[in-house]
């Protein structure tokens, strides 16, 4: 049994999935008897537990010249394969750093960006998240859970692959979230093996009657949850109000606006607060949820008649309790578009949105139980 749980992950920003996995994984390390140590890093220092979270440590202070050969080092999840240290400091601390690192990474390209970007927090690991036994002396074992890999298809020509791939080749035990990402690294002489994503455990953990007691008072009786992130959505407002409006209509169902991704790059709140304003025009009644702890967004989407957004976790939450789940922006989000092929199956359509429902497995065990085996035994819990 391991000693001590160095937990890795970007934990350090107010993402809906991100806090999900600490939450998740924490909950199930305290049911251990002997109540084992665990340090939980990402790239910053931060408390998230207002929200649901953890505390963190920086990357930065993490010694490896402490770790034990008994010691878990485990990544516990996230499209964190790719995720490059200018991407993650500007996610955790603003946009101020976050245009200035992209300015950087233009000029001078992706490895000087990455070094410069890692040695400015205090790192030699050249991405924040891809670690390997033999950066130890002590050779602990290093296990990455359900992870994502979009980045490897969106920029198959980086350089730098070659570096990520050498390091999980020498991983203790791989698990990736998708069949795309799966046989990319498959293909690539790394040994792994395809689960659901670990927060697809969520319903096994935390069941209606908990939620009950975390479901914002404000909520209609029957309603539908639309998310966006503010990227995805800014050009695609049209259509998104057109897809919403039917989908409450064929719904018979008051539409429900949910942020789960506030932090750089995610910018939720700012999109569904103009998404709202242009709904007021036309007079659609639509509730707008401020930012809330993550069993409060668990709640929500669990209690939805249907889900539409671009957040992966989002359909995931939906996926988990038995609520139609669709991509708002078909084909927008790569990792989202992946993970609903591997999983899921088409139910229904309403105007371009295609809603999933979780497929049936021959061998038995639904999504949530697949996730939920993969992690205890990842963990040492099975």
């Amino acid at each position: 049994m391991h000693m001590t749980y160095h937990v890795f992950g970007a934990f350090d920003r107010f993402n809906y999935g991100d806090i999900l996995f600490s939450r998740i994984v924490d909950d199930l390390l305290s049911e251990r008897s002997d109540n084992p140590a665990r340090y939980y890093y990402s790239v910053s220092s931060s408390d998230l537990r207002p929200f649901g979270g953890i505390v963190t440590k920086p990357i930065k202070s993490f010694d490896r010249n402490s770790v034990s050969s008994s010691d878990l080092i485990f990544v516990a999840g996230g499209d964190v394969l790719t995720a490059d240290w200018p991407t993650l400091i500007g996610h955790s601390s603003g946009y101020t750093y976050y245009n200035f690192l992209r300015i950087i990474r233009k000029i001078f390209g992706e490895r000087y960006a990455g070094k410069f970007a890692g040695k400015l927090y205090g790192s030699d690991l050249d991405f924040p998240f891809v670690i390997s036994p033999d950066d130890f002396t002590s050779q602990p074992d290093v296990i990455y859970n359900a992870v994502g890999a979009s980045g490897f298809m969106n920029n198959p020509g980086s350089s730098l692959f070659s570096e990520i791939i050498h390091k999980l080749s020498r991983a203790t035990s791989i698990s990736v979230r998708d069949a795309q990402a799966f046989a990319f690294l498959k293909d690539r002489g790394v040994a792994v093996t395809l689960r659901p994503d670990s927060a697809s455990s969520m319903s096994l953990m935390y069941d209606m009657k908990f939620l009950s007691q975390h479901r914002p008072v404000v909520l209609p009786s029957r309603y539908v949850v639309v998310q966006c992130a503010l990227y995805l959505g800014k050009s695609e407002i049209e259509n998104i109000m057109r897809r919403a409006v039917a989908l409450g209509k064929e719904r018979g169902a008051k539409i429900v606006l949910l942020p789960i991704g506030t932090a750089p790059a995610h910018d939720d709140d700012k999109f569904l607060r103009e998404l709202k304003s242009r709904f007021s025009d036309i007079n659609v009644d639509a509730v707008l949820l401020p930012q809330m702890h993550i069993f409060q967004i668990m709640a929500t989407i669990a209690g939805a008649s249907a889900y539409a957004g671009s957040s992966l976790h989002g359909a995931i939450t939906s996926l988990s309790y038995g609520v139609p789940a669709a991509a708002l922006v078909p084909n927008g989000v790569s990792k989202l578009t992946a993970y609903l092929n591997t999983w899921a199956v088409p139910d229904f359509q309403i105007e371009e949105l295609t809603f999933y429902k979780p497929r049936d497995y021959e061998n038995g065990g639904s999504m949530p139980e697949l996730a939920m085996a993969d992690l205890r035994a990842h963990l040492g819990l099975a």
